[in-house]
């Protein structure tokens, strides 16, 4: 749960980044459809692994909306609109991810909004041309997902069998872990002056700030911010941030877990046998660092799943033992922070990718010349699939996109070694 309202904190902030310096700039580009489009596609993954029905099917809508205006050709021509419900989406997130903080339940979304979404999304869909309408109707159709709740029992709550397999393995883990040595145990917790100085000095002033735009709010609660009290605000959160910077030392354990829910999850609807291996989880990893390679990662193991394992019959065709194999390891060498997600599938096939880049027009040569990594890095496009029909986890060519996209942001890179029948190995080094 921590972790999924630090993803969804981020990604908003980012959305809102962007949309601030659309409207600045007054250029509502792709890259401003792309950015939006790769944050609304996690926090709809996100939201549905988490079971919160109403955003997911919000983020679904607008999914399908910014869909629309993807395209070098497309302009976002009623930009106020457009304003409008991307700022309504940002709100009601905002809203629920604070109410869930602080227990609450994910409440409906706004019929207003999802109205308004449905609307432009429709109109946009009347001007498209035939071709256009039915690959939009393949790129965001997709099966209703089925939830079975255990009647009686609240979120959070477990059978008896399941509390006692949860305190087997608790038990398991307790009796594996080494103790921590008293040293180890205060570096944790160590704080040096200057830190704590920033942070006196931080809350002071943000109090003292809070206090006079509080006092400036009129009968209809608006507040008036001055430029000179926005910028010590800014001032303030930099302080904090860097103290932030130095305390948030952490590892990938937490992402562990959600990357083994995420595995069960979809290994179970598509019928598959996957053993899920993790190596090197508590790697320390700054905070930050993490927040953005748990959404890529996400997403790398859910490829891996949904494209790399063979079903069973494709398994026993090919000579494999029935059970596919995925091996996530975290290691860091020379200064480097090193991830590999390793599978024994069926692999990237090269001839298919290639076709598919040249129907999608995205060959930028003769195909005689394209060596066999040039191939495989067709695939990191944004929209590219190699799938004609959408299925529940893959097909949108989104997974890829947001991959790369947050891999680039940290200037780490990625690298994709693949053997057709063998398997595939995703490398990402920060």
């Amino acid at each position: 749960m921590d972790l999924f309202f630090d993803e969804c904190n981020d990604i908003l902030q980012d959305m809102r980044k962007c949309m601030v310096t659309a409207r600045k700039e007054k250029e509502y580009n792709q890259d401003v459809v792309q950015s939006l489009f790769r944050g609304v596609h996690t926090l709809k993954a996100d939201s549905t692994m988490m079971l919160y029905d109403p955003m997911a099917e919000l983020s679904r809508n607008l999914e399908g909306l910014l869909y629309c205006f993807k395209g070098e050709e497309k302009q976002i021509q009623d930009t106020e609109r457009f304003t409008t419900i991307i700022n309504g989406y940002l709100d009601y997130f905002e809203e629920q991810t604070d109410n869930l903080a602080d227990g609450g339940s994910p409440a409906s979304y706004e019929e207003d909004l999802m109205q308004q979404i449905e609307e432009y999304t429709e109109e946009l869909k009347a001007g498209m041309n035939a071709d256009d309408r039915e690959s939009y109707q393949q790129k965001v159709s997709k099966k209703k997902r089925q939830l079975f709740y255990i009647p009686g029992m609240a979120a959070g709550q477990t059978t008896s069998q399941e509390a006692e397999t949860q305190q087997e393995k608790k038990t398991e883990a307790v009796e594996e872990k080494p103790e921590e040595t008293e040293e180890q145990a205060v570096k944790k917790y160590i704080i040096d002056e200057g830190e704590k100085v920033k942070i006196f000095n931080g809350v002071r002033h943000l109090q003292r700030l809070l206090s006079n735009i509080e006092y400036t709010q009129d009968d209809d609660g608006v507040c008036r911010v001055t430029a000179k009290q926005l910028g010590k605000m800014k001032e303030v959160c930099e302080e904090l941030a860097d103290v932030k910077h130095h305390l948030d030392k952490t590892d990938f354990v937490p992402v562990a877990k959600k990357l083994e829910i995420v595995v069960d999850e979809i290994a179970d609807k598509l019928h598959k046998n996957v053993k899920f291996t993790i190596k090197g989880e508590e790697t320390p990893v700054d905070y930050e660092i993490r927040e953005k390679l748990s959404a890529a990662l996400i997403h790398v193991v859910r490829n891996a799943v949904d494209h790399g394992i063979e079903d069973m019959d494709g398994r026993e065709w090919a000579g494999k033992p029935p059970m596919g194999l995925i091996v996530l390891t975290f290691h860091t060498m020379d200064g480097y922070l090193e991830i590999s997600v390793k599978d024994d599938g069926r692999g990237m096939n090269q001839k298919a990718i290639l076709e598919k880049a040249k129907k999608e027009g995205l060959l930028r040569k003769p195909e005689e010349e394209y060596t066999k990594s040039e191939i495989i890095d067709l695939v990191l496009k944004s929209g590219f699939t190699t799938k004609e029909i959408p299925e529940e986890y893959s097909g949108r060519g989104v997974d890829m996109d947001v991959i790369a996209h947050n891999v680039e942001e940290l200037g780490g890179t990625l690298q994709i070694d693949t053997e057709e029948g063998i398997g595939t190995t995703i490398t990402i080094r920060i």
